[in-house]
């Protein structure tokens, strides 16, 4: 295995399908590997799989979520035929197995940083997802929307760093490709300067992206948080049940003493 703090993605993968725009650019992939090496990956929205092609040469696992059918073809066929060591899951996220070590994406269209962060802290909350994962978004500082994000997420950000690029080159003959061309925000003034790559401890969303000072205990019934031990659950559960029986038989009480009172009334 590759060390990942060494890895150059413009070199292990020499002739990317994309480019910037696109998908994120390479100095991007070069950082993101450096971060997840021996670790397990998810990569959400792998496109033609630029991305993950390097990745896998560094991580423990990796896997690659993609719903477009197309798309997810090309990317088992890549993982056959050039050895690649990730697996595919051809879902929407929103269905998909996104626990590990890292999980990371570049949001677009329905793919929201704020929606997925949400979508992790449940499925934390639920056991679904490690205590220690960590997302690692990216934002196109020449993109106001992902400028917008990077400042409303800059209190949960762990770690950040500024990576420049230039991929004018490449982006270029993608260009001539009228089917590229129709790509929102495609523009090759964007295929160079400068993305900031973040890291988002998973357990650290909360207030943020909820309205909740605790995500966890958010709309799961009796308020209680799933992030606590089972046994911990349970006996709340008990205590509350045995608090409704103990309310129902006093109220009861009532009743018959009441009814008692007339019934000695009209005597």
């Amino acid at each position: 295995m590759s060390d990942g703090a060494r890895v150059d993605c413009k070199l292990a993968v020499p002739n990317p399908i994309d480019s910037a725009p696109i998908r994120s650019p390479q100095e991007v992939h070069t950082l993101i590997a450096s971060k997840v090496h021996a670790k397990q990956l998810v990569e959400i929205g792998t496109r033609n799989g630029d991305g993950i092609s390097c990745f896998s040469k560094v991580t423990k696992s990796a896997s690659a979520i993609e719903y477009d059918s197309e798309y997810c073809r090309k990317l088992e066929d890549k993982s056959a035929k050039e050895g690649l060591d990730f697996s595919v899951q051809c879902v929407d996220y929103n269905k998909a197995v996104m626990d590990a070590d890292y999980i990371t994406w570049w949001q677009q269209s329905k793919l929201k940083n704020r929606r997925v962060l949400r979508l992790l802290r449940r499925q934390q909350c639920m056991g679904k997802v490690r205590m220690n994962a960590e997302a690692i978004l990216i934002f196109d500082r020449k993109w106001p929307t992902d400028v917008k994000d990077y400042h409303f997420l800059e209190n949960i950000i762990s770690w950040s760093h500024i990576v420049q690029h230039d991929e004018r080159g490449s982006c270029e003959l993608h260009s001539k490709d009228v089917d590229v061309r129709k790509e929102t925000g495609f523009n090759c003034d964007r295929a160079f300067g400068s993305f900031i790559v973040a890291g988002v401890p998973v357990s650290g969303v909360s207030k943020a992206l909820s309205g909740c000072d605790e995500i966890c205990a958010c709309g799961y019934g009796f308020g209680i948080s799933t992030a606590w031990p089972v046994q911990t659950r349970l006996l709340i559960i008990l205590i509350s049940l045995l608090f409704l029986i103990l309310l129902a038989l006093f109220v009861l009480l009532r009743v018959v003493h009441r009814l008692k009172k007339r019934g000695a009334r009209k005597n």
